[in-house]
């Protein structure tokens, strides 16, 4: 019997992710818009060239409740405003969050629910449509533990998928604060400088700027071998825009605040200097507010 597995979020994961284990297990998308769970209920979700059928309901209206596994892949800043929906799921359901950052990890104390699981992707993705998801390449999941504990059975079934590797950490914050090394030092200077991750490489001064946000991030966040850890993501992505390039260009809200804001606490913490951060987060923060005063 197939598990059930629920997706909260229609963007670019949350669809590429039904989408893939839909292959594998039952599946129930949940979205904000009445118009986008019609769509994904009576075209499915093309990715490429082909096309998965799923299961959509509204979040906070639905009836298929009961799920074995509930992956949140909604953007950091959109958390706040789920919690009374979150609830609305039995607190046995795992919730597995997909959300970029540490921004939100004090919030999840507030949930009820026994099994809270982290996770990070390196999947590239970009939504096109309500139904419709372009793939850049592969990519892996990572998921580890955060509180109480989770079915092995499950586990497995999670960690033996063909051609969608998923893996577990019993040191997930490593791999967070490896992600978190990564966006930190690309998001902000890809979405300022208006140009794909492999141009932080290529040209000589945004090189420059990517060594020096690296080296003072790494401070606190201490990965090993960080430069080239990031340097490996830009050559490896080199085509790519960053998920807050994007934002900015579509004049939408960031993630700044989930990913830059709370490595500036640290190294506020720490009474370590940040000045390449602050200026960056400031300047995005700029960026937003002007973008807001173009909507009103």
């Amino acid at each position: 019997m197939k598990p059930k597995i629920g997706i909260i979020g229609g963007g670019a994961i949350g669809l590429f992710f039904a989408a893939r284990l839909s292959l594998y297990a039952d599946v129930t998308v949940f979205v904000r818009r009445t118009e986008q769970q019609v769509r994904l209920n009576a075209e499915g979700i093309k990715l490429g060239t082909d096309t998965y059928s799923v299961r959509s309901e509204v979040t906070g209206e639905q009836s298929f409740r009961h799920q074995d596994l509930l992956f949140v892949t909604v953007k950091s800043y959109q958390l706040a405003g789920l919690k009374a929906q979150l609830e609305t799921f039995p607190k046995e359901t795992p919730l597995a969050f997909l959300t970029n950052g540490i921004g939100h990890i004090e919030w999840l104390k507030e949930l009820s629910a026994e099994t809270i699981l982290l996770g990070i992707t390196s999947h590239g993705v970009v939504r096109r449509s309500d139904r419709e998801v372009e793939s850049s390449g592969s990519g892996e999941t990572t998921l580890g533990i955060w509180c109480g504990s989770f079915d092995e059975g499950l586990k497995e079934y999670l960690t033996t998928l063909p051609d969608f590797p998923v893996s577990f950490s019993a040191n997930i914050f490593k791999e967070i604060y490896r992600k978190l090394l990564i966006n930190t030092a690309i998001n902000p200077l890809t979405a300022l400088l208006n140009v794909p991750n492999g141009s932080l490489l290529t040209n000589k001064e945004f090189h420059g700027l990517l060594l020096e946000v690296v080296r003072e991030a790494n401070r606190v966040l201490q990965v090993e071998n960080g430069i080239e850890v990031v340097e490996e993501i830009c050559r490896n992505t080199a085509f790519n825009w960053s998920s807050m390039a994007v934002d900015l260009l579509h004049k939408r809200k960031t993630e700044i605040d989930a990913i830059v804001l709370p490595v500036l606490k640290m190294l506020e913490e720490k009474e370590l200097s940040a000045e390449r951060l602050t200026m960056l987060y400031q300047l995005i923060k700029g960026k937003e507010n002007e973008n807001a005063k173009l909507d009103d």
